[in-house]
């Protein structure tokens, strides 16, 4: 009778993936990278940045008649002065309609600046906006039960 014993190197290859794995679980992951390099580290920063009014933006449901959701992520500086300084989004291949509307709701936002050591500081932020377009099509009328005679 044979028995079967796995290969050596099989083994080992095992166990090296096994710690691997299990370092993996134990480190913590990098600090998010800053968008642009302007942008003061929140751990140097004293007062944050406070949004003052932000508007919403104004999304017409009939882009979607049939319902849809999407999210889209902005990254954006604030200034010292307390305005919207540089921005970027993701995905890059969302609908321009949707961009557009969001951006014009941004001409609209105003800040109270972050300081550090005093002084007013950039700061960037990442906004999300998860958009949601409810199905518009119309649904069948209920029909009354028949009667039996």
């Amino acid at each position: 009778m044979k028995t079967f014993c796995a290969p050596r190197h099989l083994s080992l290859a095992t166990l090296a993936a096994s710690a691997l794995l299990l370092s993996a679980c134990t480190t913590t992951p990098p600090p998010p990278q800053k968008p642009w390099a302007e942008c003061t580290p929140a751990s140097q920063i004293d007062k944050p940045a406070v949004v003052r009014t932000y508007p919403h933006a104004k999304l017409d449901p009939q882009w979607y008649p049939e319902g849809a959701k999407f999210t889209v992520v902005y990254q954006f500086e604030v200034t010292p002065e307390g305005k919207m300084g540089r921005k970027n989004y993701k995905p890059a291949d969302a609908d321009p309609r949707i961009i557009a509307a969001i951006e014009r709701s941004f001409t609209r936002w105003r800040f109270k600046p972050a300081i550090s050591n005093g002084q007013p500081v950039t700061t960037c932020f990442e906004q999300p906006y998860e958009l949601i377009f409810e199905d518009l099509s119309p649904k069948p009328a209920p029909q009354a039960p028949e009667k039996s005679s």
